[in-house]
């Protein structure tokens, strides 16, 4: 939910403050277009409750997007994890729950 230049901001300060060999792993809001159908859903909730709490989501980022702006914060390795990469982990669940695709993963390494 935050404005792109805060989550600019936020990527250089995290590198800052990281000391070599660090991970960070943050998630991201991707862009519609992206998501399955139950994931648009929750979007639609979430941008209603966002907006009415005063504090609506901004940023919908593609995972080039984002990748993007890690690299030119300074983080030499970036990585976005396409949520349907844990399918196998819920394969034998009975309830048929599966990953949502309302957001991606961003692993960066110093």
């Amino acid at each position: 939910y935050l404005p792109i230049e805060a989550v600019r901001r936020t990527m250089t300060a995290v590198l800052a403050l990281a000391a070599p060999g660090s991970r960070l792993i943050a998630t991201y809001t991707v862009s519609r277009d992206l998501m399955d159908g139950d994931s648009r859903e929750f979007d639609d909730l979430a941008r209603e409750a966002s907006k009415a709490s005063g504090e609506p989501h901004v940023t919908f980022l593609a995972p080039k997007e984002m990748e993007t702006i890690a690299r030119q914060a300074g983080w030499p390795t970036v990585n976005s994890v396409n949520p349907s990469s844990f399918a196998p982990w819920f394969a034998h669940r009975g309830d048929g729950l599966v990953p949502a695709s309302y957001e991606w993963l961003l692993v960066a390494d110093t």
